[in-house]
């Protein structure tokens, strides 16, 4: 008698009871289905590849982008707004100038707590909303995972990276003007005005700096880990608008492909073109953006 091939791996040459037959049938053709399903995604995806325009690409990602952009301000403004306002009601409630210039200012920690607070929901929001966006990009219908290990890191040691520059360079430029002002033995009025200027320069100039950068690289990270979990795309390409405006670093980047899990640049490699030079000096570059206000965004590829 001919033995089936589900009893031939079988050591005891006994049949499956029928429950386990049916969970062993099952996964089977679930494991085909998936297959099937990530090859006819891939073909689809390549199709998508062969029919992109660039440009419009582009386009449609910097209308999403601005929008994301506009967000992060808003929020931005509305944090560095709190932190002005209690800075002057510390001055308002000073009976001499004495002391340290870092006495009217929050610590470090509570002004990173205060705004993780704000900052990191608003932000985990949008990589739930990007990535779904990005996932059905490439016909899968799902919901992103936040829970993924590349996720935690970017949510707790990314974000609340961003947060601490953010707050260090405002405590720093505080505690100068205020030390300045006492040196000079200016009164509270003008220290003050010293300190509404550090906010206005935040307010107008810092705001629209990280929101902008910071829109691209959460727009650019959330691509990533859909392109991730979809299972099916492979690669990334680097997208850049050649409109006149691209910085020439990015210029050389524009069309450069690698496998989803790689780099396009890491620290101390270097880009020259036109004589001139670029360095990555900081981190990584697995995605967009390679500098402050950097506009690039990626393209998923089937490698």
């Amino acid at each position: 008698m001919k033995i089936p091939k589900i009893l031939q791996k079988n050591k005891y040459m006994v049949a499956p009871p029928p429950k386990r037959l049916r969970v062993f049938r099952k996964e089977k053709l679930k494991a085909d289905l998936s297959g099937d399903l990530s090859k006819l995604v891939s073909i689809l995806i390549k199709d998508k590849e062969a029919s992109i325009d660039h440009k419009t690409y582009w386009d449609n990602f910097i209308t999403k982008a601005t929008k994301t952009e506009n967000e992060i301000k808003t929020i931005t403004k509305e944090l560095f707004k709190e932190q002005e306002e209690e800075v002057l009601r510390n001055l308002d409630n000073i009976k001499s100038i004495k002391g340290k210039e870092t006495q009217f200012l929050q610590k470090l920690a509570d002004m990173n707590r205060v705004w993780l607070s704000k900052f990191l929901p608003f932000v985990k929001e949008l990589v739930i909303k990007i990535g779904g966006e990005k996932l059905n990009e490439v016909n899968i219908l799902a919901n992103i995972d936040l829970t993924t290990p590349a996720m935690q890191r970017f949510f707790n040691i990314k974000v609340a990276k961003l947060v601490s520059g953010i707050n260090r360079t405002t405590r720093k430029a505080l505690a100068k003007e205020i030390a300045e002002g006492f040196s000079l033995g200016e009164g509270i009025p003008k220290i003050k005005a010293r300190v509404q200027n550090v906010f206005q320069f935040a307010d107008k100039t810092r705001a629209v700096r990280i929101a902008r950068t910071e829109s691209i690289r959460i727009s650019n990270f959330s691509a990533t880990q859909a392109f991730i979990q979809s299972g099916v795309v492979t690669g990334k390409e680097w997208l850049t608008t050649l409109d006149g405006r691209q910085d020439f670093a990015c210029e050389e980047l524009d069309g450069k492909i690698v496998s989803i899990s790689r780099n396009f640049l890491n620290v101390g490699d270097t880009i020259s073109a036109e004589g001139q030079e670029f360095e990555v000096e900081v981190e990584n570059v697995g995605y967009p953006p390679l500098h402050v206000s950097c506009r690039c965004t990626l393209l998923p590829v089937v490698l």
